[in-house]
Parts: structure tokens; C-alpha cells; sequence
């Protein structure tokens, strides 16, 4: 008996027609979470520039009827916010962006029976998985980072 090949075993795999419909479905769902995303970054940046104009506003009205004598000038601070909001919304776009492509390849794959722009669209979900993981150990170190400066920072007192 002759034993296939990896190229040969890889051209053997192939989709049934359940197979088909649950990726259709999920290539639906991914499409329309991208979309509900995108619309999220969107306001993520509104809301950035919207707190970034009204901390700027408040810091500027605080200063005026500041009864301690003292004056806060802290116009870095408004711009500071609304670069924070501007750069959780470009990465949470990233992500979106990887699962529109997932969901568009999958979707005219399956509708031309194209193994070519399946395989793409199989690589967008890796690269938006791959993208989700870096972003939680990212997250998870910062919280850690966070979590030991608030301790020395305690016993230290």
C-alpha cells in the first residue's frame, strides 16, 4: 500500500455541505460583529475627542474659580486622554479589520468553491487570533506591572 504525501494528504481535505453551511453561518456572524466593531472604533474616537475638548474645558473653567490660590495649568492632560481613546480604538480595529477579511474570503470561497481565497480567509482568523493573544499577555503584564507598583507603593507608605 503506498502511503500518500503531505501534499497529497493536504488536497484530499474537503468540505461537505454541512461543513459548508456552518462556515457560511459563521462568516455571517464574523461579518456582522466586524461591522458592529468598526462602528464601535468609530465612536471610541468620537468619545476621545468629545472628553479630550470637555477635560481641556473643565481644566480651563477649574483654573478660573480655583480657590486654593494656586494655579493647575494641565493642558497636556486633555490631549493625553484623547490619545488614549484614539489608540484603544485603532487596536480594537486591527482585530475587526482581520475578522471582516475572515468573513468576506470565507464567504466568496464558499460561494466559488475556491480553495485559494478560503486558505486566505483561514489566515485572516489566525492573524486575528494571533493579534488577540499578543494583546491579552500584553494586557495581563501591564495588569501585573500595575498589581506590583500599587503593593511597593502600599508597604512603602
Amino acid at each position: 500500500m503506498e502511503e500518500l504525501s503531505v501534499e497529497n494528504q493536504d488536497e484530499l481535505l474537503s468540505l461537505d455541505s454541512i461543513a459548508r453551511e456552518q462556515l457560511s453561518e459563521a462568516a455571517r456572524w464574523a461579518r456582522f460583529l466586524a461591522i458592529m466593531g468598526f462602528i464601535a472604533c468609530g465612536i471610541i474616537v468620537v468619545a476621545g475627542i468629545c472628553m479630550g475638548i470637555m477635560y481641556s474645558y473643565l481644566s480651563t473653567v477649574s483654573n478660573r474659580y480655583n480657590y486654593s490660590g494656586r494655579v493647575m495649568n494641565t493642558p497636556g492632560r486633555s490631549g493625553f486622554i484623547g490619545l488614549v481613546y484614539i489608540i484603544m480604538a485603532a487596536i480594537f480595529l486591527f482585530r475587526c479589520l482581520y475578522l471582516y477579511r475572515f468573513a468576506n474570503k470565507m464567504r466568496s470561497g464558499l460561494q466559488e468553491r475556491s480553495q485559494h481565497a478560503v486558505n486566505e480567509s483561514f489566515l485572516n482568523l489566525k492573524k486575528m487570533f494571533r493579534y488577540n493573544g499578543i494583546i491579552t499577555i500584553v494586557l495581563v503584564l501591564l495588569y501585573v506591572v500595575i498589581l506590583l507598583a500599587a503593593l511597593i507603593i502600599a508597604v512603602n507608605r
